[in-house]
């Protein structure tokens, strides 16, 4: 088990920041991150599985094409758009082959977990359905590999 825990304040804010800087430093990372893990051998096998718990961000957003014309991309007027908290799954099966060889399937985010969609005045026309400056979960969804080790 391990257990990240964050906070970030700013203090003294130079005139040069504005809400979506300081919105960037202090809350674009999870306050917390826990990391259950599991690891299980039985004779020549190997069970891993992981659940990982991203907590909560937030982000500053501009305002994209379908808004009026004094919000759009404006330093000024933005939106606070927030990503919840996501729980991943990751799973790895391995074998040891004779002394030098270990063969592993697995899969990273199992369960496809993606982060929240953004709204439509805050996507570019659906060219960025996500939070890309968030921290939190890839926005790729799950990854499966197979691989082999040899020791030599």
């Amino acid at each position: 088990m391990s257990i990240d825990l964050n906070r970030t304040r700013l203090h003294h804010n130079g005139a040069n920041l504005n809400l979506a800087d300081i919105a960037s430093i202090t809350s674009d990372n999870p306050r917390s991150k826990i990391i259950l893990n599991a690891y299980y051998t039985y004779k020549n096998w190997d069970f891993n599985i992981r659940q990982t718990r991203y907590g909560q961000t937030s982000d500053m957003v501009q305002y994209q094409d379908w808004m009026p014309k004094g919000l759009r991309y404006s330093n000024d007027h933005l939106q606070q758009f927030i990503n919840t908290p996501h729980w991943m799954t990751d799973i790895e099966i391995g074998v040891r082959f004779q002394k030098n060889w270990h063969f592993a399937v697995g899969a990273n985010n199992v369960f496809n977990v993606r982060p929240r969609m953004m709204s439509q005045e805050l996507n570019a026309l659906g060219a960025m359905p996500y939070d890309e400056n968030s921290a939190q979960i890839p926005i790729t969804g799950g990854y499966y590999y197979g691989r082999i080790n040899a020791n030599f």
